[in-house]
């Protein structure tokens, strides 16, 4: 499938402008590991921008990501919060190097958080979550199950299809299928790894508190000096 009808996959079933996510994806290049700018395990060219693509068009005010490693799909979606103007990411890795690979400039949206990702401490709420960590079933079922209640209006997972090629031991389209209750994938040409995707039909946006002012002590009745 090539990116572009992934793109029209995913913007029929989440009511979505196809072109406007066509437009989008066509802004970004900040690669994937196909195009050497990232390694290993890194998403691939087209993913990344798949996810930017959805970033820019949903506009969320607080990502979640569960996953970082050198930061492929970090610098995607800060890259995208950073074009919106406004938002903030929230990641969660074991590794207390990763996203070492994130550019500074983009930092000043983000929050690294280390340790277990089932325990670690996570936002009240997110609009738009990206789960990419260990890909068995057991854990992947219950972080998204904990992913669910921040009550986002998307969930992607990354290496939904990647059984396809290195077998059982990548589990997330099951886990997916289990915890959400859908198994929509796209898998773009090239790539062996594949994201599952998740509309919240009961998504409501947040509303942002305002932060109060500090209150005045009144004015004392009488002449002025």
């Amino acid at each position: 499938m090539n990116r572009d009808d992934a793109l029209r996959q995913i913007a029929a079933d989440g009511k979505l402008d196809a072109a406007a996510l066509i437009a989008y994806a066509n802004e970004n290049h900040v690669g994937g590991r196909d195009t050497g700018a990232w390694p290993g395990m890194s998403v691939f060219a087209a993913e990344g921008e798949m996810i930017y693509a959805l970033v820019r068009a949903l506009k969320p005010r607080q990502v979640v990501e569960i996953g970082v490693a050198s930061g492929g799909t970090t610098t995607h979606i800060l890259t995208a919060l950073e074009a919106n103007g406004s938002g903030t990411l929230y990641s969660v890795d074991l590794d207390p190097q990763a996203g070492v690979s994130v550019p500074a400039a983009l930092r000043q949206r983000w929050t690294f958080v280390t340790g277990d990702a089932l325990a670690a401490p996570l936002p009240e709420w997110a609009d738009f979550v990206f789960e990419d960590g260990e890909h068995g079933f057991d854990f992947t079922k219950r972080m998204l199950l904990r992913l669910k209640t921040l009550n986002p209006q998307v969930i992607l997972s990354h290496d939904a299809l990647t059984h396809l090629t290195y077998g059982e031991a990548f589990q997330v389209l099951p886990a997916f299928k289990e915890a959400l209750g859908t198994d929509r994938t796209v898998l773009t040409d090239g790539s062996i790894a594949g994201l599952a995707y998740w509309f919240n039909a009961d998504y409501q946006r947040e509303p942002v508190v305002p932060v109060a002012s500090p209150a005045r002590a009144p004015r004392k009745a009488g002449k002025r000096g």
